[in-house]
C-alpha cells in the first residue's frame, strides 16, 4: 500500500500544473525564486523530517514524499489573525 501511495504522490508531483501551483504556493513568481524560507519532506514513516531549501526540493518530490511549507517567509510571515484584531 505504501509503494502504491508513493508511485501516486510521483505522478502528482510530475504534472506541469502541480508543479506551477506548488511553486506558486512557495511564493515564486515569473522570474523570482520562492519566497518560502524552508519546506519539510517527509516520506511518512521518520517522525523527524528536517527542513530544506524551497530550491532543493525536486528530488523529494521524485520520491514520493509529502511537501509542507514554512509559514516564515522572506517577505512575510503567513498566519491569521483574531476575527476581533482585523477591522
Amino acid at each position: 500500500m505504501a509503494g502504491e501511495l508513493d508511485g501516486l504522490l510521483r505522478l502528482y508531483y510530475r504534472t506541469r500544473s502541480i508543479r506551477r501551483r506548488l511553486g506558486e504556493s512557495l511564493g515564486r513568481t515569473a522570474g523570482r525564486r520562492a519566497t518560502a524560507v524552508y519546506v519539510v519532506a517527509s516520506d511518512g514513516y521518520c517522525d523527524f523530517a528536517g527542513p530544506i531549501s524551497p530550491h532543493g526540493l525536486a528530488p523529494y518530490l521524485e520520491s514520493g514524499c509529502d511537501i509542507e511549507r514554512s509559514l516564515w517567509d522572506t517577505e512575510s510571515l503567513l498566519g491569521a489573525c483574531p476575527r476581533n484584531t482585523v477591522r
